[in-house]
């Protein structure tokens, strides 16, 4: 595990409902690269370790502890155990706070080779508040910045509130959207472009190997088939967790994430043109209208050319 800290962390941003966790799981679906979703250690634990130099039994025992504090309750369908991320931390040579969270990725999908391993990738909804931190605490990272036509977002998440039986105010979609990729976009202005690029969900859904391998170039790491293979990867860790005997986690996955299951589809691209009331779509437009501009996703129901994720960075005003 010597080489452990040349292992470069990247981190894909977005708000909920665009993709994310299906480009996380392509990605996962690749030998050499590890994509965590919706875990928080990565940016939880820098105040408290990354100055740390005395990386002693004391210390490693209160990482472990407040790793599992900071845990998601769905850290479950991805990790091994807080025993085997105490090896991990124990078998490296020079142990500091970037190998140590290195090694805590080591600790997820514990039935994935870790030898071939040459990129981390982290994916939470939150990671687009703490730019400053994350870009100081992790410099060479690269971001991956995912975003989806923000009418086919609402009416995305009206429907899942909907399925759910949950209260939902279109008002806190449409503004979440807005200041996510305000953002976002204030990011790609304020930090070098090159370690951002922009990926649309349309198109990843409709043109996926040009998209991942547009990606792999980004992260300076070759593409690999098994990427487009995702749905079989999935339905091989929902075959783990039944037999677990895990209904809880099971019926969450199979709920919220069924779409993870098959290859990907474009009947979702546009979906606010069959079911969003026209009113709704124009307070939408109006209030996106100049993200939407910036990143080239049409104003009308008639227009359905998407351009590629990179031909849209590389047309931003600087």
């Amino acid at each position: 595990m010597n080489i452990l800290k040349e292992i470069p962390v990247h981190f894909i941003l977005s708000t909920g409902r665009t993709g994310s966790t299906l480009l996380s799981t392509m990605l996962n679906a690749h030998p050499g690269i590890l994509s965590i979703s919706e875990q928080l250690f990565t940016l939880n634990l820098i105040e408290g370790y990354v100055a740390e130099t005395n990386w002693d039994e004391k210390t490693i025992d209160n990482f472990l502890r407040d790793f599992e504090l900071f845990a998601s309750d769905k850290i479950s369908t991805q990790f091994s155990s807080i025993e085997n991320l105490k090896k991990q931390l124990k078998a490296v040579r020079s142990l500091n706070f970037q190998t140590a969270i290195r090694a805590a990725f080591l600790s997820f999908y514990p039935t994935k080779e870790k030898k071939k391993i040459r990129a981390f990738v982290a994916k939470e909804l939150i990671f687009h508040t703490q730019l400053k931190k994350i870009t100081k605490t992790y410099p060479d990272a690269k971001f991956i910045l995912l975003l989806r036509d923000p009418r086919d977002n609402v009416q995305i998440k009206i429907n899942r509130a909907k399925r759910r039986n949950d209260n939902f105010n279109v008002f806190r979609y449409i503004a979440a959207w807005k200041v996510v990729y305000t953002l976002l976009y204030n990011g790609l202005n304020k930090y070098a472009k090159e370690k951002f690029l922009v990926v649309k969900y349309e198109a990843l859904v409709q043109h996926p190997e040009t998209e991942l391998r547009e990606i792999c170039n980004f992260l300076k790491i070759d593409f690999h088939p098994d990427m487009l293979a995702y749905d079989e990867f999935n339905r091989q860790k929902m075959e783990e967790i039944k037999k677990e005997i895990r209904p809880e986690l099971f019926n969450y996955l199979n709920r919220d994430h069924q779409g993870l299951l098959v290859k990907t589809y474009i009947d979702k691209i546009g979906i606010w043109q069959k079911e969003m009331d026209l009113k709704l779509a124009e307070q939408i437009w109006n209030e996106c209208r100049e993200l939407c501009k910036i990143f080239e996703y049409p104003a009308d129901r008639k227009s359905t050319r998407l351009n590629s994720s990179h031909e849209a960075l590389s047309r931003m005003p600087s």
